[in-house]
């Protein structure tokens, strides 16, 4: 019998290569020659929330004579008045990455899509020398003003322009909270358009900020603001976190009172335990009633 299968010729078959791929894909070099109209409308879509760090350094300088009006003679009373004041040197500065868009070429710079901000608050604060020009690249619709732990006050010459602002703020001591709560917690009133807020609770201690949503005027709104746990990155509003707490507190006083009923509004919940007495007022007074309407996301 034939063999064919031995007769037939035996044709070798190199490997399948796969065609190596450039690696050059950063240039669109095509891209001048898009419409203009196309061209701005990439350049737009480029601009993505970010949050960028914000700080203030205050240097003080001895007095120099031609500085805050001082000739540099002792002879008169405020002469030497003069003669004794510091001079001021406000500082604003970003640790944050300039954006992409701005170093990429001149037409993106063009479009003033990261205007140069803060430019004018060294001497808004009181700045007695010209300094160096110094700016931010933000955008202040999109972008988060993050000012960490620095004072809110710093800010007030330029305030009403942030629309989103993010600081820090903690239970380190008594003394820094209570500062905190009866002075410093003011000036959140400052940014006036505000529309969202966030606050890094430092240590990740949520309890000292029940009642906030009470005791400090948010201009955005207490629905508006959240807070931040730095350790896990946890986000939680500010009105779930109160309404959390407030649950605490509750199953808390039934079992310190197992033997006594109390009756606790908690915004859409009543509880009604057997003897309906009404709790005492120091404890209700620290439950507060979430907002009509309000939804948790």
């Amino acid at each position: 019998m034939l063999d064919l299968e031995s007769q037939r010729p035996r044709v070798e078959i190199p490997p399948f290569e796969t065609p190596a791929l450039s690696t050059n894909t950063a240039t669109f070099h095509p891209f001048p020659r898009l419409p203009a109209e196309l061209r701005i409308r990439i350049w737009e879509l480029t601009v993505e929330p970010r949050t960028v760090e914000v700080r203030i350094i205050i240097e003080t300088l001895s007095p120099k004579p031609g500085c805050n009006g001082w000739d540099g003679s002792t002879s008169t009373k405020k002469a030497r008045k003069l003669s004794k004041q510091q001079r001021i040197f406000p500082r604003v500065f970003s640790p944050s990455a300039v954006p992409g868009t701005v170093q990429a070429c001149q037409e993106s710079r063009r479009l003033n899509l990261y205007p140069k901000t803060f430019s004018d608050l060294p001497k808004l604060l009181g700045s007695t020398e010209d300094l160096e020009e110094r700016y931010i690249y933000l955008n202040l619709e999109t972008d988060m003003v993050s000012i960490g732990t620095m004072y809110l006050a710093l800010l007030k010459p330029v305030a009403h322009l942030i629309t989103r602002l993010r600081f820090t703020r903690g239970y380190r001591s008594d003394y820094d909270w209570e500062f905190w709560e009866r002075n410093e917690s003011n000036d959140v009133r400052l940014f006036v358009n505000t529309e969202e807020i966030h606050v890094v609770c430092e240590f990740g201690n949520f309890g000292v900020w029940t009642g906030s949503s009470v005791n400090i005027y948010w201009p955005c709104g207490a629905a508006n603001v959240t807070m931040v746990n730095p350790d896990t990155d946890e986000e939680l509003p500010l009105l779930d976190l109160e309404y959390e707490n407030d649950r605490v507190l509750e199953e808390g006083w039934f079992e310190a009172q197992p033997e006594e009923g109390v009756v606790i509004f908690s915004g859409f919940e009543s509880y009604y335990p057997a003897r309906g007495d009404v709790l005492p007022d120091d404890v209700y007074s620290s439950v507060r009633r979430r907002p009509e309407g309000y939804v948790s996301d």
